[in-house]
Formats: C-alpha cells, sequence, structure tokens
C-alpha cells in the first residue's frame, strides 16, 4: 500500500456483504420478526423499506471505509497495535447505550449491535486477508 491507500477491492466486497448480511439479518428468517415484536410494531406500520435500505447502504460503506482508513493507517505504523479493538469497541458500546437511551428495549439493542459486530468483523477480516 502507498500512502494514504485503501484496498478497494477489500472495500466494495465488504460494502456488499456486510449488505446482504443486513438484509438476512434482519429479514423474517433472522431476527427481524423478534426486532419487529421488541417494537411493538409491524411491517406495515414501518412503511417503505426503500428509504432506509439506502440510508443503510451509504451507512455501511461509510463504516467500511472507516475500517478501511483505520486499517491503512494501523499498516502504515500511524496508529498504535490495539487501536482497531479500541475503535471497535467503542462503536459497538455506542450502538448498545444509543439503543437503550433513545428507548428500546434489551432485545431490539441487542439485535442492533450484534449486527454492528458483523459490520465492524467483515470488513477487518476482508483488509486483513486481501491483498492485491
Amino acid at each position: 500500500m502507498t500512502e494514504l491507500d485503501i484496498n478497494f477491492i477489500a472495500l466494495g466486497l465488504s460494502i456488499v456483504i456486510c449488505s446482504m448480511l443486513g438484509a438476512v439479518w434482519y429479514s423474517p428468517k433472522g431476527f427481524g420478526t423478534k426486532w419487529l415484536q421488541a417494537q411493538g410494531k409491524t411491517m406495515d406500520e414501518l412503511g417503505s423499506p426503500v428509504p432506509p435500505l439506502i440510508v443503510q447502504l451509504f451507512a455501511t460503506a461509510f463504516i467500511c471505509l472507516t475500517v478501511g482508513y483505520i486499517d491503512m493507517l494501523y499498516r502504515q505504523t500511524l496508529l498504535p497495535a490495539g487501536m482497531h479493538t479500541v475503535f471497535c469497541a467503542a462503536f459497538l458500546l455506542q450502538t448498545w447505550a444509543a439503543r437503550l437511551w433513545l428507548g428500546f428495549n434489551r432485545t431490539v439493542a441487542i439485535i442492533d449491535t450484534g449486527y454492528v459486530a458483523v459490520l465492524l468483523a467483515v470488513p477487518s477480516l476482508a483488509f486483513c486477508f486481501i491483498t492485491f
């Protein structure tokens, strides 16, 4: 990798894989039904899924890009070892705390935080193992 160079193959694959995992995670075959029940809502009450999916795609891309940037800085020895772990832990804690602070119950917080853990793990592994 050269200065300020991110592995865009790993980035692209991470975005696609995370988006597909998110679709499965929140589907009725995944945790979607429990997630809706925990909020006391039905699919009809939520409306069209298209706007949230578009926002989720951009958020996923941003998170994967952030993980890639942290990986790049680590590989260039601009970040000390362990900062990636600190970032991931802080992000997971923030997700958990935000769900509870916003009034969601523990089930919603667990499901959402679990997905964020997957969302952080996929690009982390991709940037480790996909080289160019």
